[in-house]
């Protein structure tokens, strides 16, 4: 009974010391994994702006914003080649997860500055609301193209110019992903800032391979190609407008998106 007991309480002790090394890292884990889309459209920082001061808020806005992002990219991944034929699904329900997050954001963006007093808060505010439009604005155009390529795919003679689309603002979603993210530096930001230029390598291809394939495309295909170029350049913008913010908050200064 006595071994019984000790070897009882060798394994409670054990499994007490594994918990208290092992607890904390799952902890930490736990919080670098992106949210699951039910809980992407709930606020994780915002609560009543009456209970933080003014620059706390403003703070917590940009947290809830920064967790937009590593969502963007699942948005346009259904574009891609592989996955045109599984279900749109999750992808529909990412880009209702992140309007509705955007609408909490802007009411509480919006609360503040009814009460703010100061210039400074109110300024900041303003830029962090044209930010979080931004992100609505992007995560609109990406969910419009996925469901454009998923209909313009089918068409043999632009699914090719189709898959070059999708995979290029992928690609772009993907390195702005980076740049904004937690881990990035300044050859992410740079890389970025690069790839969203209109006069990049990327459009410039795009643009091109368009105009040589006019004359071989019947008209309501055309149609469709020229509709998702249209989209694709404004997501560019969106991209690029992000991007400049983020360098302009890291250089402390006052972007069109600046971060202060």
């Amino acid at each position: 009974d006595r071994l019984a007991t000790l070897y009882l309480a060798l394994q409670v002790l054990t499994g007490l010391c594994l918990w208290l090394w092992i607890g904390p890292r799952i902890a930490v884990l736990a919080g670098r994994r992106p949210d699951g889309d039910e809980a992407l459209a709930t606020p994780r920082y915002l609560f009543d702006a009456d209970a933080v001061d003014p620059e706390t808020a403003l703070d917590l806005i940009r947290r809830e914003q920064d967790r937009i992002v590593p969502h963007l990219g699942r948005v346009v991944e259904s574009a891609l080649p592989e996955n045109r034929g599984a279900s749109t699904e999750r992808a529909e329900a990412t880009t209702r997860s992140i309007a509705a997050l955007g609408q909490a954001i802007d009411r509480f963006t919006t609360d503040l500055i009814d009460r703010a007093h100061e210039r400074r808060p109110v300024a900041r505010a303003t830029r962090l609301m044209i930010r979080t439009n931004a992100l609505m604005e992007l995560n609109a155009a990406l969910s419009e193209f996925a469901v454009l390529a998923h209909v313009a795919a089918t068409s043999p003679a632009i699914a090719p110019i189709v898959d070059a689309m999708s995979e290029s603002l992928h690609a772009l979603v993907t390195a702005v992903g980076e740049a904004l993210g937690d881990d990035r530096t300044g050859d992410d930001l740079a890389l970025a800032r690069a790839l969203t230029d209109d006069r990049s390598g990327i459009l410039r291809q795009l643009r091109e391979k368009v105009v040589r394939s006019d004359d071989l495309i019947e008209t309501e295909d055309l149609g469709f190609v020229y509709q998702m170029t249209g989209v694709l350049e404004r997501s560019v913008w969106l991209l690029r407008h992000l991007v400049d913010d983020e360098a302009a908050s890291g250089m402390g200064g006052s972007g069109p998106l600046a971060r202060r």
